[in-house]
């Protein structure tokens, strides 16, 4: 099926499960369960497969299948190759032991040792060190080093995981786009909900107690952006090897790119609230300046939730859809006078943070910073 239809189809069935509740979650329950029952199908598969190659040892293809077949398809490429790849190795030092040295248990505990020490020198990953002692220790001692039994060892295995992988890849392939745009849009609403959290704050007075747990809360929140980071990850590792889901892998990489702009836009909130608490520590932040920022803070507020309402549409906020207060900061400020300022505001923190001030006028910000950072 080709990638149109296949998100057409897909499209269809989506349409079908939301007319239907009883459709919706049949579907829900396929889908979460997949793991379990396209696991199973491999290893059926594999096993017939195996037989109609003539291996007298058909149960390494559906081993390999069970162990192979992961949640995503970069990870059940990821452990068939190293299985393999270990496999190949065991068989190769467990032949060479056989011929030259014999079954004892020494050589045993040696070949064990080689195998999976040469396996971490050369670094062929988690999956592949203990199999490549599983698989020598298992030739020299099941087989007793026969070639038929090496033979058939990589070749189910390798039977097993192409299964694996076809299965994976083709058969409801993993997706975890719904839920990397859930946490997207989760993130996007707390950046509104903070900046609205400011605007009252300065509606209310700027009370500095009150300011401080606002400023831990806002950087509280940055780290939990790891989540929806790691999500978006997920999510275009689950799709990078699936070709029926192509669109779907395009819209993650745009969210991939607004979750930059996601974590820069909370980097902005923190440094706004930072200089708030500043301006009003040295008790120069008058009324109007209060009434005048928290509107700004709230016009920010509605540009935010309306860029995360177009998500989904990959769309940007139109600059007609931009808040008066907001479109008059961009026409009153040229770029030269913009970049200076935030330019001299930056350097000015910066030495507070790393030098002892040398002046009266650094003397006093920095007496500021530190009233507002304890």
């Amino acid at each position: 099926m080709c990638p149109e239809l296949q998100e057409s189809t897909n499209g269809h069935n989506q349409h079908m499960t939301h007319q239907n509740p009883l459709i919706r979650n049949v579907w829900h329950f396929v889908v979460k369960t997949s793991i379990v029952w396209k696991t199973a199908a491999a290893a059926g598969t594999s096993w017939e497969a195996a037989k109609m190659t003539g291996t007298t040892h058909p149960y390494f293809a559906p081993l390999a299948a069970i162990l192979c077949l992961q949640v995503t398809v970069e990870e059940s490429l990821s452990r068939g190759y190293q299985r393999v790849l270990g496999i190949i190795a065991g068989v190769v030092l467990a032949d060479l032991t056989a011929h030259f040295i014999g079954i004892h248990g020494w050589s045993v505990a040696l070949l064990v040792l080689i195998g999976t020490g040469l396996a971490r020198w050369i670094h062929l990953g988690p999956q592949a060190v203990p199999q490549v002692g599983v698989s020598a220790m298992m030739v020299l001692t099941v087989g007793g080093g026969h070639y038929a039994y090496s033979w058939d060892r990589i070749i189910d295995t390798l039977i097993g995981a192409a299964v694996a992988i076809a299965i994976n890849v083709f058969v409801i392939p993993p997706d975890f786009t719904e839920k990397a745009e859930s946490r997207l849009e989760q993130s996007i609403a707390a950046l509104t909900a903070r900046f609205e959290k400011i605007a009252k704050w300065l509606d209310a007075g700027a009370d500095l107690g009150d300011g401080r747990k606002l400023q831990d809360d806002v950087r509280e929140y940055i780290h939990h952006l790891h989540e929806a980071v790691e999500d978006v990850k997920e999510a275009l590792g689950a799709l990078r090897y699936s070709p029926l889901v192509r669109r779907r892998r395009q819209r993650l990489m745009y969210y991939r790119d607004q979750l930059l702009h996601l974590r820069q836009g909370y980097a902005h909130a923190a440094g706004i609230l930072r200089t708030l608490l500043e301006w009003q520590v040295s008790h120069a932040l008058p009324d109007s300046h209060k009434r005048h920022w928290s509107e700004v803070c709230r016009a920010v507020a509605t540009v935010v939730s309306n860029w995360g309402s177009r998500l989904s549409s990959m769309e940007q906020v139109p600059i007609e859809e931009i808040p008066d207060v907001l479109s008059r900061l961009l026409q009153n400020s040229s770029p030269e006078v913009r970049y200076e300022m935030s330019l001299y505001n930056d350097v000015l923190e910066l030495l507070e943070d790393v030098a002892a001030p040398q002046n009266d006028a650094l003397q006093k910000r920095f007496h500021v910073e530190q009233t507002v950072l304890e």
